[in-house]
Order: C-alpha cells, then structure tokens, then sequence
C-alpha cells in the first residue's frame, strides 16, 4: 500500500508540475475541465426537472468541487478538504459532447495538506 501511496504522490507532482509552478508556495493550481450533463436529458419525461435546471440558471446558482485528501485526515478521521473552486469560463469549442451537455473549465488550488486526492465533493449551491 506504501508503494502505491508513493506512485500516486509522483503522479500529482508531476501533474502539478505540467500545469504551473509558483515558486515559493506550497500551493499550485491544478486546471481542467467539466462536463455537465442536465437532469432532463436523462429523462425526458422529466419535466420538474426541467424546470428546476431553468430556476437555477436564472438564479445563478453555483457548482463548487473541493478536493478530499485520500491520506491525510482532519480531527474527525475524515480526508481534508481542499479549498472550494467554482467553475469558471464555458468552453463552447469543446470536442466530444453530445446535445445537452456543457463543458466548464476549472482550476483547483491544491497544496501540500491535500497531498494525494482521493476524492471529489460536488455541491450545487
């Protein structure tokens, strides 16, 4: 288990070496990118859903993704958390998707407390 620990721990740091480095800081900014898929697309007949997903986009309710250390825990024996992030510009040229879904792009603040991420929160505030 040790020896996969520490092949994960090289996989990110040469993840987060790819994407950017701020020298000096023990955090780094990790990007990507999401892809939304909308509650009525799964279900046609769906149509409070419908008009729920309308709602929240009028309302400008946000989507936030935190990253869950999967090695290093809080006083209450769960993963910590890393800093909330939001999704960020829609990426409108994206290849691959199909009618109904949208792709954001996303940048996650990772630091050393998070270490390894085995996990990911998803909160549709």
């Amino acid at each position: 288990r040790e020896r996969e620990r520490e092949r994960e721990r090289e996989m990110l740091n040469k993840l987060v070496d790819c994407c950017s480095v701020h020298h000096g800081s023990k955090k780094e900014k990790i990007g990507g990118r999401v892809v939304l898929m909308k509650k009525n697309v799964l279900d046609f007949n769906d149509f409070s859903a419908s008009v729920v997903d309308g709602l929240h986009e009028l309302l400008g309710k946000k989507i936030s993704f935190q990253l869950v250390s999967a090695v290093n825990f809080d006083s209450d024996g769960k993963g910590k958390l890393g800093k909330p992030s939001y999704l960020g510009k829609w990426l409108s040229k994206c290849s691959g998707l199909t009618p109904g879904d949208l792709a954001f792009g996303i940048t996650f603040e990772w630091d050393e407390e998070i270490d390894v991420p085995g996990a990911l929160i998803v909160r549709n505030e």
